[in-house]
């Protein structure tokens, strides 16, 4: 497995767009890694594509969706008390 899909398979187990351009933004900036390392070139290539705002979008209704769904696992949990 490549450098660039292991970014992806991370990326993807990642909560929110937010963590995930904050993990990009680690590996850029890891004094560790040197220019020429394959994972910072594969995050290089990541950023430069905009992959978290193409790949991962979510439109409002998918997050109302989400959260009335967290909202009603809650209250069925707690009426069955």
């Amino acid at each position: 497995m490549n450098e660039l899909q292991k970014l992806i398979k991370h990326l993807d187990s990642l909560p929110n767009n937010t963590a995930r351009k904050e993990f990009l933004n680690f590996i850029q900036r890891n004094p560790e890694l040197s220019r020429h390392h394959l994972r910072r070139l594969a995050c290089n290539i990541l950023v430069q594509e905009n992959f978290v705002d193409k790949y991962y979008i979510e439109n409002f209704s998918e997050m109302l969706k989400k959260l009335f769904s967290k909202q009603f696992q809650f209250f069925k949990g707690f009426l069955k008390r």
